[in-house]
């Protein structure tokens, strides 16, 4: 919200756009995202209602998540120990922060995995 501050008081420079956690970093589009949430939220000072909504987004993005598992996932002929360890493997894979070379491998293996089941799933 401090980078957010910055922007709306009309500095548009990335390199002077700075908070607590350091220099802004992200596109944009996170930048009018989180301005609107900023006016939401009182100014950033109502952090339970800006708290409220994250979890509506959360939850909305796991429901669409969830429906493409379905649609996807689900859909092919693999057991459902397999299944469940891809799904598994793919959540550790997108929770590694920093990202590593072997957690971006071993998503688009599985990502591979996924797409090979399904295309012999529609033939």
């Amino acid at each position: 919200m401090q980078e957010v501050e910055g922007f709306l008081n009309g500095t548009l420079d990335y390199k002077l756009l700075k908070g607590d956690t350091g220099p802004l970093v992200y596109p944009a589009g996170f930048v009018y995202i989180y301005s609107a949430l900023y006016y939401l939220t009182s100014y950033g000072t109502n952090i339970r209602l800006g708290q409220y909504i994250f979890l509506i987004v959360y939850l909305t993005q796991m429901y669409f998540v969830f429906q493409l598992y379905v649609k996807t996932v689900f859909c092919t002929k693999y057991r459902k120990p397999l299944m469940f360890c891809l799904l598994g493997v793919i959540e550790m894979c997108w929770n590694t922060y920093p990202s590593t070379n072997m957690s971006s491998a071993l998503l688009h293996l599985c990502h591979a995995v996924l797409l090979i089941g399904i295309y012999k799933y529609m033939r």
